[in-house]
């Protein structure tokens, strides 16, 4: 059994690539190898300049196997040049139709549209890893091996937040604009899957208002619980991890040290706070370093700034999905103060496994209640350690993927008759 993931992530840096859209690739491609002893990725990616396809490839393959213990063959699908034309054109283009946008405009080129066919005929199993590249799977021709979707978050929920949250009003347009294209765009990739994985019940059951329901299945994000994780520090620090290049992370740590941090510091004077992730120069903050703010950058060893940490902040004010980096805290034994989209789909209970707030005093409060509160803070980690060991663990989660599509897939030895024929 042949299985052919495609993706349109880089995989020549996993060492340093470990945020949630990776984490999610990586069980996708660890449910994939279980189902046979033929793994295939195809990478649709733009090579940079002095890079060919053959040692992304090369480089792809062993980065694979030396950080994620994955044996497969890698393909690259380099992206084709962009076109010229009026800049505005192009936006209004875009948002209007998806197939116009920036990586799918890349995969539609004679040549790799050829690329994606090849694998694509080549496989037994298909498994798109979200939007962009099912898109262009789909638009490269009759596929006959059934299709596996990880649509993971609903794309145009995550936009139309975004939007609200972009202090550039031309921005905030062309976002609002392209919800429709992509909304479009996002049906006709379910319509043509034979089954498409959300990360959340609550994603699920927006899908199903839609009758989409029938198909789609939850396929949780998932995180590895840490078994040697401490008591929370009893330093006063919070801790704030993620990449800061992505527009809901920077905004959600810009609103806290603007709205949040000064009430915090002004209870709680030795209070820290930690911002850990790539892309700290991203942020408004970052030129005027408030005080007890740390900038830290990509971290190699996250275990020990967790360690050294007392709760972990999510304030995310948009985007789409679950948050990994709450699962990741809770298996870190830390307790989360969080905003209700930041904590949507998990299921974590206000006052329980954590605390849920919006706006900023109430937020500051429950920041101030576990950084002199140790037993509270104590509480809330241990409950939500349990939930996620209960129900967010990466080996469960990837048996749960591995048995939906082995439900679905072809026996051995037979392949899909009918063909998904783009359009239908």
């Amino acid at each position: 059994m042949t299985v052919a993931v495609f993706t349109h992530l880089d995989l020549t840096s996993l060492a340093t690539s470990t945020y949630g859209i990776y984490q999610r690739l990586r069980v996708l491609l660890e449910g994939s190898q279980r189902l046979g002893d033929d793994l295939t990725v195809i990478c649709g990616l733009r090579l940079a300049e002095g890079r060919t396809g053959a040692e992304v490839e090369t480089q792809s393959r062993e980065n694979l196997q030396t950080h994620w213990g994955i044996d497969a063959r890698v393909v690259c699908v380099p992206f084709g040049p962009p076109l010229d034309g009026p800049w505005i054109l192009q936006q209004f283009r875009a948002a209007l139709l998806y197939r116009w946008s920036p990586i799918l405009r890349g995969l539609s080129s004679p040549d790799a549209r050829a690329a994606l066919r090849r694998a694509a005929d080549e496989a037994t199993i298909i498994v798109a890893h979200r939007l962009p590249l099912m898109t262009s799977l789909l638009n490269a021709g009759p596929i006959r091996a059934p299709v596996f979707f990880d649509l993971d978050d609903i794309e145009p929920i995550a936009l139309w937040r975004h939007a609200r949250t972009n202090p550039s009003a031309r921005a905030r347009f062309f976002i609002r604009l392209s919800c429709a294209g992509i909304t479009l765009a996002m049906w006709r990739a379910i319509r043509h899957a034979r089954l498409t994985f959300v990360c959340s019940e609550l994603d699920r059951a927006r899908l199903a208002q839609r009758a989409a329901g029938r198909a789609v299945r939850v396929v949780p994000n998932s995180t590895s619980v840490n078994p040697q994780a401490g008591p929370v520090a009893d330093a006063p620090v919070l801790l704030m991890v993620g990449v800061y290049s992505f527009r809901p992370n920077a905004d959600g740590a810009d609103y806290f040290i603007d709205e949040v941090w000064p009430r915090v510091k002004a209870a709680v004077p030795d209070a820290e706070l930690w911002l850990a992730g790539a892309g700290v120069e991203h942020l408004r903050s970052y030129a005027r370093r408030p005080e007890g703010v740390s900038f830290l950058g990509f971290v190699d060893d996250l275990n020990g700034v967790y360690a050294r940490s007392r709760a972990v902040i999510c304030p995310l004010r948009s985007g789409g999905g679950t948050r990994i980096k709450l699962l990741e805290a809770a298996g870190q034994r830390r307790p989360v103060v969080s905003t209700r989209v930041g904590a949507e789909g998990i299921g974590f209970q206000d006052g329980e496994d954590a605390f849920i707030v919006d706006d900023a005093a109430s937020f500051a409060a429950r920041c101030i209640q576990v950084l002199e509160d140790k037993p509270l803070a104590e509480r809330l980690a241990l409950n939500a350690y349990r939930r996620i060991e209960r129900d967010y663990a990466r080996g469960a989660v990837v048996d749960l993927l591995r048995a939906l599509i082995q439900s679905e897939a072809p026996t051995p030895g037979a392949r899909g008759s009918t063909a998904i024929v783009p359009g239908r």
